[in-house]
């Protein structure tokens, strides 16, 4: 290992509350996760990327999508995680968006009325 790295790994404190926050939102084999922290920095949802973009959303772009997921997590629905430890699960992403969808566009529809 080049010496920089030997000297940056040292820095690195596992016990740090950052530290468990992101640990605690990692999935096995995905190289790439978006988590959503509160200030307190307790995770509010866990998204593998990699399942989001191999998700076949009806009518609704990535942006849109990213959206619905980050309106769920800040609603303290924990998206991707489950209700009653907090920990990473297994989603359907696909059944994820298109329920929130149909949720979203009811709720547009009457607000507009």
């Amino acid at each position: 290992m080049a010496p920089r790295f030997q000297d940056a790994s040292k820095a690195f404190d596992p016990a740090h509350p950052l530290a468990q926050a992101i640990m605690k939102g990692w999935r096995k084999d995905s190289p790439v996760d978006c988590l959503i922290l509160s200030p307190e920095l307790e995770l509010m949802a866990s998204l593998p990327i990699n399942d989001f973009f191999n998700t076949k959303l009806v009518g609704l772009g990535d942006d849109e999508a990213y959206l619905v997921f980050l309106k769920e997590s800040l609603a303290g629905k924990k998206p991707g995680l489950d209700d009653n430890t907090s920990e990473p699960q297994p989603t359907d992403w696909n059944v994820f968006f298109n329920n929130r969808i149909t949720s979203t566009l009811e709720t547009d529809s009457n607000e507009s009325l």
